[in-house]
């Protein structure tokens, strides 16, 4: 294993391991199916119906026409970031 290069994220992995900071999981596979659930909540869609100036709808097509995106994909993300908190609204 010594001819292995890792990475220096995977390094701080190793060494993290080594301290003891991380500890097995008893049940794999309830905790695998724990985290499906988890998953499969937070990628369900609910579609919802907006109301938006036909001029802010024909920016959003350019806008996303640019970027190779479906416009409401576009949408979708701008919501995402401004959750995530990446994206900051000035109102």
């Amino acid at each position: 294993m010594k001819n292995i290069k890792l990475t220096k994220y995977e390094k701080e992995i190793v060494e993290a391991i080594d301290r003891g900071e991380y500890q097995p999981v008893k049940d794999v596979k309830g905790e695998i199916e724990r985290i499906k659930k988890i998953a499969q909540k937070q990628l369900k869609a609910k579609m919802i119906s907006l109301r938006l100036p036909e001029n802010s709808i024909a920016t959003l097509k350019m806008k996303a026409e640019k970027a190779g995106l479906p416009y409401q994909t576009l949408i979708s993300m701008l919501i995402h970031q401004y959750n995530q908190g990446k994206v900051d609204l000035k109102i």
